[in-house]
């Protein structure tokens, strides 16, 4: 059987599934016809791993350079990065970030929209500590929206486990502004041709109106985050200059 030979692995909110679509695009990169498969962070009935691997049932593998998958919680669940290195320690590893705020806010009305939150958005984000404390795995699944933001922890996980050669970090705000020029990168990150679509659609994004966040919330959040953003900046070059509240 194929294995992936890279993984998308988040961060949730983050446009894994506008890049799952224009990955799968490239007619040299085979992607899982489930964008989300959850194999390295099941806690119970774990799969094995000929059932991962059937996943990437490929026809015509002569022309294919790349196979991956995308499951935007991998970054986020304890478990899921070791798992993946025992699997493979040789994976490459694509990580998407964005304003952490905008993916937090983002979140929590994705939840909510899907019945899984039924608190008023600031009291979802006052009770998520204590949620979390319980150790609930729905509460760390579904409710863990500033702890998702918190991406410069998570980088920390990776880098521990994986070389730097093995991971591309890249910004939403990048794939939006500039869709080609972010997919050229990815595509030499990937070793594959650089082509270009005609159309770099948006898939799956959770749209809410602004005036539904209270401000108090929002200089709360964007305050919550700041250092952790300066750190991100710090150790991993990545810019976050722009993540501020006078651009929401």
């Amino acid at each position: 059987m194929p294995q992936p030979t890279f993984l998308v692995i988040g961060a949730q909110k983050c446009g894994t599934t506008s890049l799952y679509h224009y990955l799968n695009a490239h007619p040299n990169i085979f992607m899982s016809e489930r964008k989300e498969l959850h194999y390295f962070d099941r806690e119970h009935k774990y799969p094995d791993v000929l059932w991962y691997e059937s996943q990437f049932s490929i026809k015509d593998l002569d022309n294919i350079l790349a196979i991956g998958e995308v499951t935007p919680i991998y970054c986020f669940w304890p478990t899921s990065l070791p798992r993946i290195y025992t699997y493979k320690p040789e994976m490459k590893l694509v990580m998407l970030v964005r304003d952490p705020v905008r993916r937090a806010i983002s979140n929590y009305w994705m939840e909510f929209n899907r019945g899984n939150e039924t608190q008023p958005i600031e009291q979802a984000f006052m009770m998520e500590e204590s949620r979390l404390a319980t150790g609930m795995s729905r509460h760390w699944r579904l409710h863990a929206y500033k702890k998702r933001s918190l991406y410069h922890e998570q980088l920390e996980h990776v880098h521990h486990l994986f070389p730097s050669r093995q991971i591309f970090t890249g910004r939403l705000e990048d794939l939006s502004r500039n869709p080609k020029s972010f997919m050229e990168a990815l595509f030499h990150f990937l070793d594959v041709p650089v082509i270009h679509l005609a159309e770099y659609k948006r898939h799956f994004s959770t749209t809410y109106s602004p005036e539904a966040v209270p401000d108090d919330l929002l200089k709360m959040l964007y305050s919550y985050f700041r250092p952790h953003n300066m750190q991100l900046t710090r150790d991993y070059q990545i810019t976050t200059i722009d993540w501020k509240i006078s651009s929401y």
